[in-house]
């Protein structure tokens, strides 16, 4: 199956997460052309806003290996941070499967970051599941 394309799904958040945003699933499409150099693949997401996330722009950079696929998106600016801090770009890994019978990929995303609660900074993990089926 050809990864290339226009693609429409969503990601759910995980473990890391609680209630009321644990289980909530935010709409994104994936527009994902040729790396340079064959190099893989690259991209770009349009995330929807949501109760939990504003409407955000993120690059992609991956790649295909027989049925499983490995993305990192990237926000230039980490949309979790609050105002008045350092804005830092924020990675979240991405692995999959290519489902060619239903025309559609899925998995599991990671994102590492440092946060800060009233015992200061510690190492937050959090995790989560993802969709996409092409559409053009």
């Amino acid at each position: 199956m050809n990864i290339l394309g226009k693609w429409e799904g969503y990601y759910q958040y995980g473990e890391g997460y609680v209630l009321p945003q644990f289980g909530e699933r935010v709409q994104f499409m994936a527009l994902i052309e040729e790396g340079e150099e064959s190099e893989g693949f690259v991209g770009t997401v349009d995330e929807d806003a949501s109760e939990f996330t504003v409407a955000l722009m993120a690059s992609l950079k991956g790649y295909v290996e027989g049925e499983l696929v490995s993305f990192i998106k990237t926000y230039e600016e980490n949309p979790r941070l609050e105002e008045g801090k350092k804005r830092e770009t924020l990675e979240i890994e991405h692995q999959g499967y290519m489902d060619e019978k239903h025309n559609a990929m899925y998995g599991s995303w990671l994102m590492e970051e440092i946060q800060q609660d009233e015992e200061g900074d510690y190492e937050a993990v959090c995790t989560g599941t993802w969709f996409l089926k092409k559409v053009e």
